[in-house]
């Protein structure tokens, strides 16, 4: 599966946020920079995509990923004790 691309400035405190969580996850991504005093974020190539779907369906794999791991440390809590 090719990595998924993560549009935005790379010094956003947002930006950084989404980072930390698809480490966390574990995702495969590729982060392609903007630049807002550039305009990057009004261009119609960028608003062409559909922002809205994507995050959603980001936010889902991430938080199954997260309750993944969480049952299995759990699992790993309790087989051992």
């Amino acid at each position: 599966m090719a990595p998924m691309k993560v549009y935005g400035w790379v010094v956003s405190p947002w930006m950084a946020r989404v980072l930390v969580a698809l480490e966390e996850a574990g995702a495969e991504y590729e982060v392609v920079p903007m630049s807002r005093s550039g305009g990057d974020h009004r261009r119609p190539e960028h608003l062409a995509r559909n922002v809205r779907e994507p995050l959603i369906i980001l936010a889902l794999y991430l938080l199954l990923r997260m309750l993944r791991k969480l049952v299995q440390r759990v699992r790993a809590t309790y087989s051992a004790g």
